[in-house]
């Protein structure tokens, strides 16, 4: 079995981060800003970690790579985490690497599992970097207003649909307060677009999630408020992190039609779980 680190323990992993796609999720997982697990090889001084993003439901492997010790260990960790995640309704071991060091070594070492992959895109809105704002027409009969303890408590409107997305990626609502940022739309009472930091790392990278609820989709609610809180963004100096998939066209035009630029591609990949 691996060794599983406490979350006072997390910071052991930051001198592994060195690969050339080391991405915000295992940052903020690091950081203890956002919830997740770290294993190694060994607790004292690891040389290897996999990592598991409770928001995602994925892992990422991190530091040396052909870690004999960590590789032994690997197989039964996997078994062992079967049942919590399955508790957790995941039923795919979905996972990537930090280099391309690291594709190489884990298609080797799942070459037995009937594995598939995707390919994924990073693009940043760096410090600095203006946002654009395409023309669109004002969304009517809707606001947008900061996702904050206020309007979170408020009592006469309906964020039921906010705190369900924000507890996909937060332990708790005060941890999205004390470390998140974020902005809604809101029709009638009632927050039905969100834009939110998915992911806070340390060296100010925000990871953006956007969410609307299927009744409101293609009238600019999410353009809208990602378009405020990546003001927010720019303003308080940091770099916006947009992650999708590559077969995902609309995410993707969104991300570019907002300033973002194609930061790098990596691969993901996941199989059944028995």
């Amino acid at each position: 079995m691996l060794n599983k680190l406490h979350g006072s323990e997390f910071s052991k992993i930051f001198p592994l981060l060195t690969g050339s796609r080391v991405n915000i999720e295992i940052k903020a997982i690091a950081a203890g800003n956002n919830p997740g697990w770290i294993f190694v090889d060994e607790s004292i001084a690891p040389q290897t970690a996999l990592i598991f993003s409770s928001g995602q439901g994925g892992f990422y492997f991190t530091g040396k790579t052909g870690n004999k010790s960590f590789e032994k260990a690997l197989p039964q960790t996997i078994i062992k985490m079967q049942s919590p995640l399955a508790r957790m309704g995941i039923k795919y071991f979905e996972y990537s690497g930090t280099s391309t060091e690291w594709d190489d070594r884990l298609e080797k070492l799942f070459a037995h599992k009937d594995y598939k992959k995707e390919l994924q895109r990073v693009y940043l809105l760096r410090k600095g970097e203006a946002v654009k704002y395409p023309a669109l027409k004002k969304p009517v009969n809707y606001r947008v207003e900061e996702v904050n303890k206020n309007l979170l408590s408020h009592p006469h409107i309906d964020t039921s649909y906010i705190k369900k997305n924000i507890l996909d990626w937060w332990d708790s609502l005060n941890d999205y307060c004390k470390f998140g940022k974020g902005y809604c739309s809101i029709y009638d009472g009632k927050a039905v677009s969100i834009c939110l930091t998915s992911f806070v790392a340390q060296n100010k990278e925000w990871g953006i999630g956007i969410y609307t609820d299927e009744n409101h989709r293609e009238r600019g609610l999410a353009r809208a408020a990602a378009i405020e809180l990546l003001k927010l963004c720019n303003r308080t100096g940091a770099t916006a992190y947009w992650d999708c998939n590559d077969s995902n066209i609309p995410s993707r035009k969104l991300a570019e039609s907002l300033g973002f630029s194609l930061s790098y591609n990596y691969w993901i990949y996941f199989f059944k779980l028995a």
